[in-house]
């Protein structure tokens, strides 16, 4: 890493999921060798302004500059802000223009013809511009010879399926670069927010409560337990929580609620199973983040979601069956299986995914077409 480039990291918004954090925590670790700014063409939501609010401080902390743009799918917002990514980029003159997730990438499509850089996106999901069909074909054929970043095989198919279908060839370059995680675990002062039951199979879930991340999937499931057998903890927020707070009041088992919580990895380990039932992924780096805690991950058949755990990995369920999570969380009621076994393969295997690797191959990536 001889070469200090000038990095720009487009992002969605800060605090609003993995996809965000994921980048933040990428663009601390580059600040060490190369100067980085990140864009956020969205304020934080209400709701995750905890979680922002630390994030920013951990970007000021590494020295990583932030500008934040106020994006709207429409003129004249639209428009704004295009302008504003435009001149942040010529005032910054950067080496790369980094892009990650989809409104970033159409963003950047409209002020492309007066770009010069390299241009990387890093694809964070399996399914793409699914209520935009225009804009997606727009921005794909748009990037067609950006650089194109991958966490897994999942997400190379699911693209160039995706751009077929808006007639458009794969990206000229598809490249794989693992996700990673911290290998240490950030903490507040604050203790745990989980409520640890004793007695009962204590499950946590920790992500965005939409429905690509399959909550509902995990209450369908605890309905067909044996009552008062489960604890099942909710950490995260979004625009599904009124109904799965709905849906569990007719369920028999506890089940908590915490909200949005910074530095929510540091609960995991309060949990005797993480659960991720996730419809599809990116990259499952919630199951890296439980493994890397040693905490059992018990996960769904999900594309994008499968690559991030060991190969014959034992608590596995098919992609939002609710009833072979059922059966699976039922034999572990009645037996409680050591797991020590699982947890030292889950741990060596989140070992594999450390963010200086990543660093590494992003800078190796960049100066090889650059």
């Amino acid at each position: 890493m001889e070469e200090n480039l000038k990095i720009l990291h487009v992002v969605n918004r800060i605090g609003n999921g993995g996809s965000e954090s994921g980048t933040i925590h990428l663009s601390c670790a580059q600040a060490k060798y190369h100067s980085i700014l990140l864009v956020g063409i969205k304020p934080p939501l209400d709701i995750y302004a905890g979680i922002a609010d630390e994030l920013l401080a951990r970007l000021k902390q590494s020295g990583v500059e932030y500008e934040q743009l106020n994006f709207s799918n429409l003129p004249p917002g639209l428009l704004v802000s295009a302008y504003q990514l435009l001149s942040i980029i010529r005032r910054f003159k950067p080496d790369v223009v980094h892009l990650h997730t989809d409104h970033p990438e159409y963003l950047y499509a409209l002020i492309k013809p007066w770009v010069d850089a390299l241009v990387v996106r890093t694809i964070r999901n399996t399914v793409f511009w699914p209520t935009s069909k225009v804009r997606g074909k727009f921005a794909e054929r748009s990037l067609t010879k950006a650089i194109t970043a991958h966490f897994t095989p999942d997400s190379i198919t699911a693209l160039n399926a995706r751009r077929a279908e808006f007639g458009l060839p794969p990206p000229q370059t598809n490249k794989i670069v693992p996700n990673a995680i911290n290998r240490h675990c950030e903490v507040n002062q604050e203790q745990s927010v989980v409520r640890y039951q004793e007695g009962k199979l204590n499950l946590g879930f920790i992500g965005r409560l939409t429905y690509q991340k399959g909550p509902d999937v995990l209450l369908e499931a605890i309905k067909q337990l044996p009552e008062q057998s489960i604890a099942l903890h909710f950490i995260g927020d979004g625009e599904e929580k009124q109904t799965l707070e709905a849906m569990s009041e007719s369920i028999p088992q506890l089940i908590f609620f915490y909200g949005a919580v910074p530095y929510a990895r540091q609960n995991i380990k309060d949990f005797d199973y993480l659960v991720v039932p996730s419809r599809y992924e990116g990259f499952g780096l919630i199951s890296l983040e439980g493994q890397i805690e040693k905490t059992p991950v018990i996960a769904a058949r999900a594309p994008g979601l499968t690559p991030s755990l060991p190969e014959k990995w034992p608590l596995l369920f098919d992609n939002e069956s609710s009833e072979q999570l059922a059966q699976l969380l039922q034999r572990l009621i009645e037996h409680k299986d050591d797991q020590s076994d699982i947890i030292k393969l889950g741990f060596e295997n989140a070992l594999n995914y450390t963010m200086e690797a990543q660093v590494e191959r992003y800078t190796k990536l960049y100066q090889q077409h650059l």
